[in-house]
């Protein structure tokens, strides 16, 4: 080190109770690894007048999102082909998990917006949102130090995300199955926070 520089300092993370926790997540089949999920620990449902209230982790490196089966409870879980050839999610430390289905299910944005928001479903720890997912269903989104954010391209909303550690996370308010599901059968009703 030259005169004058400063060195870096490393913090060290507190060693917290001793628990195993799935930190990334990969489809596997017979064939080929198809999709990379990167989850993490989190605070998964509360409730709020009545109502199921999500935080699901926003990842980059997600190429699906993934719910766990408590999650959005009252709607059905569909049958998809990956659940029905028996493929598995597999956790980093390559414990396999089955892949039990898709559930499409509507949520209140916190701009106020109702997206379908289409999960696969498996028994990971919580809810993860994929960008890229986000980007096709026509939202750009950004992560800064000023604030992180999903804008819907089509309509101008902003829903802020929040830094929590080492991701960011989205609060999202489900709505139960029974207001939901004249809204799923609409025609045009669709989207992805």
């Amino acid at each position: 080190m030259k005169k004058g520089e400063k060195k870096n300092k490393v913090k060290k993370r507190k060693k917290g109770p001793k628990a195993k926790m799935v930190s990334s997540l990969f489809i596997q089949s017979r064939h080929a690894d198809v999709a990379i999920l990167d989850l993490g620990p989190w605070l998964t449902t509360r409730k709020a007048n009545g109502r199921e209230v999500i935080r699901t982790k926003v990842g980059s490196g997600a190429c699906e999102p993934a719910i766990n089966p408590e999650t959005a409870a009252d709607y059905p879980i569909e049958e998809t082909e990956a659940s029905k050839k028996g493929v598995a999610v597999v956790s980093a430390s390559g414990d396999p998990m089955p892949q039990l289905g898709q559930r499409t299910f509507v949520v209140k944005t916190p701009s106020g917006a109702l997206m379908s928001f289409k999960n696969q479903v498996c028994h990971c720890t919580g809810p993860l949102t994929s960008v890229a997912k986000m980007v096709d269903a026509d939202n750009c989104v950004g992560f800064s130090t000023a604030g992180s954010f999903i804008m819907n391209t089509r309509t101008g909303a902003i829903d802020w995300m929040e830094r929590k550690d080492d991701g960011f996370e989205l609060e999202l308010e489900v709505l139960p199955y029974t207001e939901a599901a004249p809204l799923l059968k609409k025609a045009g009703f669709q989207g992805q926070p």
